[in-house]
């Protein structure tokens, strides 16, 4: 789950524990894995960590980057156990 996501894991996970009772996927367990935020600069080309807004270039100052990782809101894979 990327950090830019307004999700937040400890929510998704209690409500992914209610949703799931008297289904068949009681007992299922779920796993956040969390992806770091990053912008590519428009200006200089390099790319940078988002830790905070505004989004500013980490190298020259530019401010705008493009967002290339951090707002992933995947399921990667299930698991069936018979």
């Amino acid at each position: 789950m990327g950090a830019l996501r307004q999700v937040v894991p400890e929510s998704l996970s209690f409500s992914f524990d209610l949703v799931v009772q008297g289904t068949l996927a009681e007992g299922a367990r779920l796993e956040i894995e969390g992806v770091e935020a990053a912008g590519v600069c428009g200006r200089c080309g390099a790319e940078s960590r988002i830790v905070a807004f505004p989004l500013r270039c980490d190298h020259c100052g530019e401010l705008g980057l493009e967002v290339v990782r951090g707002e992933e809101l995947y399921v990667q894979w299930v698991e069936v156990e018979e």
